[in-house]
């Protein structure tokens, strides 16, 4: 198992990819290296985590992610300890903003019909939608959310934020409005355009269901770039064929891959990405200085960065 230099000589840095790896495939002496090797672990970084962590890791003492979203590793053994939990969050807040207006571009511009009429050879001119003066409704009004709003600005849209700690409606910077958890309704029925840049808790799974999709303009667009399960599937796919909305854009999904029975492939008003938004090139390193930051600052016993409030999930 190699052994890795960490900046602080006292600390050892181990991988153990390969001993979760060959422990999901059933190798037993794998396991029990692992177990060995947690037993004594203090600090634990990666994506996955090993399945038990908390059992066969007594002295765990801080686990630091390598994603920006934390629902796949907290649940409620980890919400009732001890155990630093701490994420990567905005490395690629940029990133996953580009993508979102690049969605609803791709809606309002209707891109698809552009590349239909070159592969069929017509000459069809239609009227595509223009975005000045239309209202950006954007649910989750942090990092990401913001740069969207700042994106919307150029564009003369009309903005509206949706951010769980407001109290009552107020004005932000790059935002017209921003409304409290409660006016989810007012926003949707607002909006031309309902971006989700918020994370998955137990507050946000199907956040956006039959009900909320019926509450938005039948000419609006929902752009999904966050987590999958805050958008119920199914009823987005009625809401589609119905034409109780114009479009959507999905980055996420609930299962990934997209089960290739979902109906949601079939779509013609939906734009499907697999879960490319926030991808960058040079996120393993952005990834690792956050670590080695957040290493330091453990060894030196100062407090650490992008600390997850574990009752909240984010």
């Amino acid at each position: 198992m190699p052994r890795i230099a960490a900046l602080d000589p006292r600390i050892e840095v181990i991988h153990i990819g390969d001993l979760m790896k060959a422990e999901g495939e059933g190798d037993v002496a794998a396991s029990r290296e692992l177990d060995t090797l947690l037993r004594s672990a203090e600090v634990i970084a990666g994506l996955r985590l090993p399945d038990g962590l908390l059992r066969r890791a007594p002295g765990l003492k801080w686990i630091q992610l390598t994603s920006a979203g934390v629902d796949h590793a907290l649940d409620d053994s980890l919400r009732s300890s001890p155990v630093l939990l701490a994420n990567a969050a905005n490395l690629h807040s940029f990133a996953i903003a580009e993508f979102a207006f690049t969605a609803c571009l791709t809606l309002a511009k209707g891109v698809r019909e552009c590349y239909r009429q070159k592969e069929s050879r017509l000459w069809e001119p239609y009227s595509p939608i223009i975005l000045r003066r239309k209202t950006m409704g954007i649910v989750g009004f942090g990092h990401i959310g913001r740069r969207i709003a700042r994106m919307a600005n150029a564009f003369e849209m009309r903005v509206v934020g949706l951010r769980r700690s407001r109290s009552q409606p107020v004005r932000a910077r790059y935002a017209d409005l921003v409304l409290p958890k409660d006016q989810l309704g007012k926003l949707l029925e607002e909006s031309d355009f309902v971006v989700l840049t918020l994370p998955l808790t137990r507050e946000t799974y199907h956040l956006i269901d039959k009900a909320e999709l019926a509450t938005m303009k039948r000419t609006g667009f929902i752009v999904n770039v966050s987590r999958g399960p805050i958008v119920n599937e199914a009823a987005l796919a009625t809401a589609l064929q119905s034409g109780t909305i114009a479009g959507a854009a999905m980055d996420v999904f609930a299962r990934e891959p997209l089960p290739e029975d979902s109906p949601l492939f079939s779509l013609p008003n939906l734009f499907y990405s697999p879960h490319i938004a926030g991808w960058l090139a040079e996120y393993p390193d952005m990834v690792l200085e956050v670590f080695l930051d957040n290493l330091q600052r453990y060894a030196g016993g100062r407090n650490l960065q992008n600390i997850i409030n574990k009752q909240r999930g984010y």
